[in-house]
């Protein structure tokens, strides 16, 4: 049985140290690159997920890789990425989105959001790009 967590396409986990994780995400790092992979409806662990969005203190290049999948979209959700980009921004680093679903891509395209984030197909090519910041 798969791992609903576990996303279709080119992923990094072997080399990813999973340091948290519930039903619907996983928080881990690799090369200093923080990795957030999602799944389901995460509005209801929102309040654990949350500030593992935010940049951590003291880090002046933060860079986040948020691995959508088939994540539900909410307006909750949508919010918080939107927060953690700009905080990302403020703070001299970056947020990279990947495996972004084509529903999730048509929601945020009517939001009018697309333009703030990076979206990259895959996490390797989303590690691999903040690797070059």
């Amino acid at each position: 049985m798969s791992d609903p967590t576990e996303p279709a396409g080119t992923f990094v986990a072997d080399v990813i140290q999973w340091h948290e994780q519930s039903t619907t995400f996983k928080i881990g790092a690799h090369d200093g690159i923080r990795l957030i992979r999602l799944s389901g409806d995460v509005c209801d662990e929102m309040p654990t997920l949350g500030p593992h969005l935010d940049p951590p203190k003291g880090d002046n290049k933060p860079r986040l890789v948020i691995n959508i999948g088939e994540a539900v979209l909410t307006s909750q959700v949508i919010g918080a990425l939107v927060a953690s980009n700009n905080q990302h921004n403020a703070a001299g680093g970056k947020i990279v989105l990947c495996n972004v679903a084509e529903q999730s891509r048509t929601i945020l395209s009517l939001c009018k959001l697309l333009p703030l984030f990076t979206i990259l197909d895959d996490e390797t090519a989303a590690v691999a790009k903040l690797r070059s910041l």
